[in-house]
């Protein structure tokens, strides 16, 4: 994790030099001049606001399941999970497993309850995602005129992530489908798994994985209540993300129409997922920089304001994460530890079921 940590921040000061570059020194100093604090204050007050609403967008999946957690314990996992997702280059998906160990460490839960509603949430999450992205074009349309090319990625965007909801869905609520989509991969890519397994042993273990996890989840997607309850929590999450945004703008002296804010914040969460550097490092900063610079602001405001909101965004939440996950008492931990959970936990359930045939 230490490693992790120095090449991290050995990238974000690789980054700031590289926006630092581009910048007039003079304008530099005249915008950083005419900062805010009272503005910047209120931002980190939405940033707060904007964890809770992902903190509760899970905790309404947790309180459907019957899993029992202080909110304190829960804001400390949340934090944690987001720290880990920020350090990990893996379409912020490390952060998920991290939260159910950490909730399975915290409750006693089984691994497979715990990332049942893990998972839950991240589909709640996508869904309002796809909305968010259908509202940023339909302003873009109508309301506040974007570059062509940022119109076209967002389109694909919105139609991409849509197809994965949907695919998502259905694989899990129709089990016959999910199965064939599964073993299709495997006859695909059969080569491959033979050189490390026998391909029957693999078939079968899926099948039996498959079906388990899928009868946890689908207790969850078939919920409407649950999905209005996660649905408002996202969108709480989205307001505090625009009023963020939008106060680091006002912190700098520059007043943008709200409307742009979400196709920039849109269109960076989107580049956020590509798995090649740990939390998006320098692919969201240029991809703001660039949306910025395109709404006609000169790019010494565009390159202060990245650096101002990704600190709140990114590093405030990447060290309150670490220290929450110190205090949780883990003081390291690895994806496999979730493997091994859920080895142990079918380990203790085969035991069982031979006492009980005896």
């Amino acid at each position: 994790m230490k490693k992790v940590l120095f090449t991290t921040i050995a990238l974000g000061l690789g980054v700031l030099f590289f926006i630092y570059l581009f910048m007039d020194r003079g304008e530099l100093i005249q915008v950083l001049r005419t900062v805010e604090p009272r503005f910047l204050a209120i931002a980190l007050i939405f940033q707060v606001v904007a964890v809770i609403g992902v903190m509760y967008r899970w905790k309404f999946v947790l309180d459907d399941a019957h899993i029992d957690i202080s909110g304190w314990k829960l804001l400390q996992i949340t934090l944690a999970g987001i720290s880990i997702a920020n350090l990990t280059p893996s379409a912020r998906t490390g952060g998920e497993a991290a939260k159910s160990y950490f909730l399975n460490k915290e409750t006693g839960c089984k691994t497979k309850e715990s990332l049942a509603t893990v998972i839950a949430e991240r589909i709640f999450d996508l869904g309002f995602f796809v909305l968010m992205g259908l509202l940023g074009i339909l302003i873009a349309l109508f309301v506040f005129e974007l570059p062509l090319w940022i119109l076209i990625i967002m389109i694909f965007l919105v139609i991409f992530t849509s197809f994965m909801v949907l695919l998502i869905y259905y694989t899990i609520t129709s089990e016959t489908l999910g199965l064939k989509i599964v073993m299709w991969l495997i006859n695909k890519f059969q080569r491959i798994i033979k050189r490390f397994k026998a391909l029957e042993d693999v078939e079968e273990k899926l099948e039996k994985d498959f079906k388990e996890h899928s009868e946890n989840l689908r207790v969850y997607i078939k919920k409407p209540k649950l999905w209005a309850k996660s649905m408002s929590a996202s969108g709480l999450m989205w307001v505090a993300d625009i009023g963020r945004v939008y106060f680091v703008f006002l912190a700098i002296g520059i007043e943008v129409n709200p409307a742009l804010l979400i196709s920039l914040i849109f269109v960076s969460r989107a580049a956020g997922m590509i798995p090649i550097l740990p939390g998006g490092l320098g692919i969201i900063e240029g991809t703001r920089m660039v949306m910025i610079s395109s709404a006609g602001i000169a790019k010494e405001g565009a390159g202060v304001h990245t650096v101002i909101d990704r600190f709140f965004q990114f590093w405030v939440l990447t060290a309150l994460g670490l220290i929450s996950a110190y205090y949780l008492g883990i003081k390291s931990y690895k994806e496999s530890d979730v493997k091994k959970q859920l080895e142990d936990e079918e380990e203790e359930q085969g035991n069982k079921d031979k006492n009980q045939e005896k």
